[in-house]
């Protein structure tokens, strides 16, 4: 699939006081998503003491590409259980 305008991103919530539910986000192209437990980002992620205030960034690069950031938090962030970077 490739993703050339706008891409609706929703993250399911596996663990901690969230769990079970989804979070939304329209990210444009070239645009971003901000996670984390911070008032500032799209998608709170509650205010688990392991989630850092802007936790990682997904960022929509066009061309089907959606990038996940770690924002040098704490715990670090994992994707399908592979840490990103």
């Amino acid at each position: 699939m490739v993703f050339s305008e706008a891409v609706d991103l929703f993250i399911r919530f596996i663990s901690g006081a969230y769990r079970g539910q989804t979070g939304v986000a329209r990210i444009d192209q070239g645009g971003r998503c901000r996670l984390g437990r911070g008032a500032g980002n799209d998608i709170r992620l509650g205010e688990e003491p392991i989630v850092s205030t802007f936790h990682a960034t997904i960022v929509n690069e066009g061309g089907g590409y959606l990038v996940l950031y770690d924002n040098d938090s704490t715990n670090g962030t994992l994707h399908q259980g592979q840490r990103v970077k």
